[in-house]
């Protein structure tokens, strides 16, 4: 199973295994059955991108009569397996999801076809031609360099695929429900899937990660304006809450918490209250991370040293080639998965801090409101809704900028 609190993906490091390296997290089967629960009861006919284990087809055999089943795993033990236990009507097939080298033409029969997936976590390397097809399609995902989101670039092929009627069941990553970088991709999503729910998932979901996903249900249609149906699932699949978006809204993001946040914080969603930007808050992230700090033999403050209740800290490794915190000084957890609502405030002495952390510092007239904004329940959960990331969640400096202040 993959590390995910130590990378988002394998751009930046060696896979720990098979699994790890082909990005594979298996689905649970109690959220392999709320996911395939929203396909239309006329469908018959199902394709399964990364089939896996095949958790997602069996669920919908569990539910369904098929006639035609195709199951696209591209790891040669999976496949092994599901040619033994996929059933009669299963045409499983070695190959990636990406490639052309595999035809799905039975998918034209619209209203009894299926896409379901669920596809590999983190970043995929892409082949020439896989990067100049994705590039071209209708989603258009972002590409860096060779690299995609993998959930990115399923969905893409799956869009490419789908005819007017087609239903899609997907399980995604945060970028793709509420990342900026993925506005356009959410977009065609939005205007072009009928019925479209979209459901936030625990986030110990996964055994072995904590990771934010979301299942994606809709079927293909007419592009148009259309609200959105948000739900929240507990560990064992039960929605244990649900509200409709309008269009517009849905376009910026698409996690339930986000706007439940909104509702208990009293804000409008687009909010145009004085931010931390309009008082010229400078935000900075700390110049190394704890491990370079310590084999400097460099004292830095770190997100493991604020108090879970915040409080008001003294500093004394001062260090002149670092960015360094002093009095007056605010400081905040840039990452992680459960402390970014804590908080501390220099009273005395200066030190360098870690690129985990940011500095916030203002004008001394502004300090005062700052902290209390910062240190109060508002400021917390405001930090909370707006944090981006699928495992070790973080806030960029323009998020930051855009926080009201009270």
């Amino acid at each position: 199973m993959i590390d995910k609190q130590e990378s988002p993906s394998l751009r930046y490091r060696r896979a720990n295994d098979r699994s790890d390296e082909l990005g594979q997290v298996f689905t649970p089967v109690a959220i392999a059955k709320l996911l395939v629960s929203e396909l239309p009861s006329s469908c018959s006919r199902i394709l399964d991108l990364g089939a896996g284990m095949g958790a997602l087809t069996h669920a919908v055999q569990d539910r369904m009569n098929l006639d035609q089943v195709m199951m696209i795993e591209c790891d040669q033990k999976c496949v092994q397996w599901l040619k033994k236990h996929a059933g009669e009507n299963a045409n499983v097939v070695q190959a990636s999801a990406l490639d052309k080298s595999w035809e799905a033409k039975w998918l034209l029969a619209a209203e009894t076809a299926g896409i379901i997936s669920n596809p590999p976590y983190g970043m995929l390397a892409l082949t020439e031609a896989q990067r100049l097809k994705i590039k071209s399609s209708a989603l258009s995902p972002p590409i860096h360099g060779k690299w995609v989101r993998g959930d990115a670039a399923f969905l893409s092929r799956a869009w490419e695929l789908a005819n007017s009627g087609v239903a899609l069941a997907f399980i995604v990553t945060a970028p793709i429900a509420s990342g900026q970088e993925y506005g356009h991709l959410r977009e065609r999503l939005v205007k072009g899937l009928r019925n479209l729910t979209i459901t936030q998932l625990d986030e110990r979901t996964f055994p072995g990660a904590e990771v934010r996903a979301f299942l994606v249900n809709g079927v293909r249609g007419v592009s148009r304006p259309r609200k959105v149906l948000l739900r929240k699932a507990d560990i064992t699949g039960q929605i244990v809450d649900e509200m409709s978006i309008s269009h517009g809204d849905a376009l910026k993001r698409l996690d339930i918490d986000y706007y439940r946040a909104c509702e208990r914080l009293g804000l409008a969603h687009d909010s145009s209250l004085t931010t931390l930007g309009d008082i010229g808050t400078s935000i900075v992230r700390g110049s190394l991370s704890r491990n370079e700090f310590e084999k400097r033999g460099i004292g830095a403050f770190h997100t493991t040293d604020f108090a879970l209740n915040g409080e008001h800290i003294e500093l004394s490794h001062a260090a002149s080639r670092f960015h360094s915190a002093s009095a007056g000084d605010i400081l905040i957890p840039r990452v992680g998965s459960r402390c970014l609502t804590r908080h501390a405030r220099v009273v005395v002495g200066e030190g360098p801090f870690t690129d985990c952390v940011y500095r916030l510092r203002s004008s001394s007239i502004a300090q005062d409101r700052i902290w209390k904004t910062i240190a109060s329940n508002f400021g917390c959960e405001w930090r909370e809704a707006h944090a981006s990331g699928n495992c070790a969640r973080h806030l960029t400096q323009a998020t930051l900028l855009s926080m009201p202040l009270l």
